[in-house]
């Protein structure tokens, strides 16, 4: 499990993008939680393809990821 980058989202909470093996995971993060939002296959696809990681794309998926999330539950 490696943790790729973090956006805080408010005091003590936030969502963190995760590569376990070959698959990519947003999970939220609380003090006493840790919550599986979403696997992110278009990264995934992405860094199979890719020979060199571009990090900005993580971050532009994330902040994406969670755009969708504010939306769905709005």
């Amino acid at each position: 499990i490696e943790q790729l980058d973090y956006v805080s989202l408010g005091t003590k909470t936030g969502v963190s993008l995760l590569r376990v093996g070959r698959e990519f995971l947003l999970v939220g993060v609380t003090p006493g939680n840790v919550t599986m939002l979403s696997n992110l296959p278009r990264l995934q696809e992405q860094y199979e393809d890719e020979t060199r990681f571009e990090r900005g794309a993580f971050r532009e998926a994330v902040q994406e990821e969670v755009d969708r999330i504010k939306v769905a539950n709005a």
